[in-house]
């Protein structure tokens, strides 16, 4: 199959807009894409200071490398969960990201904070539910103490779906209400604004993006 502007062999299938498209038509594509998504919910302005939390991740790995290209002034978390092998080596990608990028990278260890990592905490919550609680805490109060005007994570289409499915299954619609592209700053900017420039995009772009560029990262779950 051809691309459908310059004749090159496909990289991509897309399947909505149904369409080929090479590799330098589809990173234009991607590019323009959270450009505009970017845009048409207001996430940012141009002079605003952004944190990328980084988990070593594809996903945030291509938020901090789009927003870098696209010119925001950006810096990188990540968040040392404390989970053996795993956790080192996503720290090792994400200072591996950041060089190639060449922005900042602040690191946050939860053993060094509660002196036990992630899954060594007993509590009556899952696992997976106060892991996300503790590094939500950990990147807002960062964010705001050191003064950034938003944090970006990088949350896809198919995580916003399954998020969405998921609450609407278990009856859980009063978190739906706070579900969305971009999460204001409240309480007098205690609660730093919160946004997911990937919020269009799905999964398999993510993916086929970090490969057009080269970008690597941890593929393994925690």
């Amino acid at each position: 199959m051809r691309c459908k502007f310059c004749e090159k062999p496909a990289f991509i299938k897309l399947h909505y807009p149904k369409m080929y498209l090479c590799e330098e038509h589809f990173r234009e594509y991607f590019e323009r894409k959270v450009k505009r998504t970017i845009e048409r919910y207001k996430m940012l302005k141009p002079d605003e200071r952004v944190l990328v939390v980084v988990s070593g991740g594809k996903d945030s790995a291509v938020t901090a490398y789009i927003l870098k290209k696209l010119g925001y002034n950006i810096e990188c978390l990540h968040i040392n969960l404390g989970i053996g092998e795993y956790s080192e080596k996503s720290e090792s990608y994400a200072k591996k990201q950041c060089e190639a990028l060449g922005v900042p990278l602040h690191i946050v260890r939860v053993k060094e904070l509660l002196g036990k990592g992630i899954g060594e905490v007993k509590t009556r919550r899952p696992t997976c539910s106060y892991c996300g609680l503790t590094k939500r805490y950990i990147f807002n109060k960062f964010a705001y103490d050191n003064g950034f005007d938003a944090v970006a994570t990088g949350h896809n289409l198919d995580d916003e779906a399954s998020f969405i499915f998921s609450n609407m299954m278990h009856w859980n619609t009063q978190y739906l209400a706070k579900q969305g592209p971009v999460t204001p700053s409240q309480f007098n900017g205690k609660l730093v604004k919160k946004v997911k420039p990937l919020y269009e995009v799905t999964e398999r772009e993510v993916v086929a993006y970090a490969l057009a560029n080269g970008i690597e990262y941890m593929m393994e779950e925690c």
